[in-house]
């Protein structure tokens, strides 16, 4: 895997209190919105600080961006309606699939 994050999966995350406030949610919805913006800010910043580092940080780094990603696509589909769910939803699971293959074939598996 080349090390560029997959677009569309961190763009639908980094419009989350956005989309959150996009139409009436619980407040459920809103406070969790803002917790995984924080995660996703959190899996970012360490995944940048991985693409230099050893190949065990990197493969932790991706390992969290995909548990992040799985987070959000789990968000998306308890908190949004229609196309923007949909099309969030996917492109979380995107993300989620080209993480989980860059572990398989780059870090063991494991």
């Amino acid at each position: 895997m080349n090390r560029a994050h997959p677009v569309l999966a961190i763009a639908a995350l980094l419009c989350l209190p956005h989309a959150a406030a996009a139409a009436p949610v619980s407040q459920t919805c809103q406070r969790d919105a803002l917790v995984m913006l924080s995660e996703v800010r959190e899996a970012r910043a360490e995944l940048a600080e991985a693409a230099t580092a050893s190949d065990r940080e990197r493969c932790a780094a991706w390992r969290k961006q995909a548990a992040t990603l799985r987070k959000a696509s789990a968000f998306y589909k308890r908190c949004q309606t229609g196309a923007e769910r949909d099309r969030n939803v996917a492109n979380a699971n995107a993300g989620v699939a080209q993480y989980d293959g860059a572990v398989r074939t780059q870090c063991g598996g494991k």
